[in-house]
């Protein structure tokens, strides 16, 4: 059909918490999607209200680096630093990806160090080795890799948690929302590991999209089969592998579908 978007007529299922679902909706339906938004987790504060954060940022001076890996730990951060009473020294600031490079910036913050693949792994290999201090906000669910890894390369490593990722509890008629959709998306470990709890494997959609390769090795972890990782590893290159998935199949047809 002439001028018939690329995704329409597709139920595409959003496992984003409920504050960052609409950006990814938003692309997705932008190309004709029905998007599905079915929130896995969603981000709460710190267990101790950011007390801990707040005496870190506090104390900037002790800190080299400060190292964020999501836009939830840059909004918690920002919103420390608005409520601190600094001066002297300020720290550099790493990134892990685009999305948290420009969630800093909104925040009127230039990141110094951005890794040339956004993934916590590149973020290790690609930082610098030193002997100083490393504030790291990190979300509850946060793996070691980030602090580890840092640590190993001569870094004092204090991660601080910025925020809590809680598990949400569906409704019956989201679960029938997600069976009835032919792709699902995945933009974090945590929201694949939640879904797998809360799905049953025969309703989980027929194409599985994940944003990046540690996302997809999570899925693996519990069960799900990754269908294509996005690169880059962005919202937009999520949507992009939407398409690309979505187009790969209209054009090579699995013979035994019926």
């Amino acid at each position: 059909m002439t001028g018939q978007r690329p995704l329409e007529g597709l139920r595409v299922v959003v496992t984003r918490g409920p504050s960052q679902a609409s950006a990814l909706s938003e692309a997705l339906a932008a190309e004709g999607a029905t998007p599905v938004e079915f929130a896995t987790i969603t981000i709460g504060a710190a267990a101790d209200g950011g007390a801990s954060l707040g005496a870190a940022v506090e104390g900037a001076d002790r800190f080299e680096w400060v190292v964020l890996t999501s836009a939830n730990g840059v909004e918690a951060y920002l919103a420390a630093r608005s409520a601190a009473d600094r001066a002297g020294h300020q720290p550099r600031h790493a990134a892990v990806g685009e999305r948290t490079r420009q969630a800093l910036e909104r925040g009127g913050i230039v990141a110094d160090f951005v890794p040339s693949s956004f993934r916590a792994e590149a973020l290790v290999a690609e930082f610098e080795s030193g002997s100083g201090r490393v504030l790291y906000p990190a979300g509850s669910l946060a793996g070691p890799n980030i602090s580890d890894g840092l640590a190993a390369k001569g870094w004092t490593v204090e991660r601080v948690e910025a925020y809590q990722t809680v598990p949400v509890d569906p409704a019956p008629e989201a679960i029938e929302a997600v069976r009835s959709a032919q792709v699902v998306t995945f933009a974090s470990s945590s929201s694949v590991a939640r879904f797998a709890q809360m799905v049953d494997p025969a309703d989980i959609p027929e194409t599985v999209i994940c944003i990046g390769p540690a996302t997809a090795a999570t899925a693996g972890e519990v069960g799900i089969r990754v269908d294509r990782v996005a690169d880059p590893h962005t919202i937009e290159g999520l949507v992009a592998a939407v398409v690309a998935e979505s187009n790969d199949r209209a054009e090579h047809p699995n013979p035994s579908s019926e």
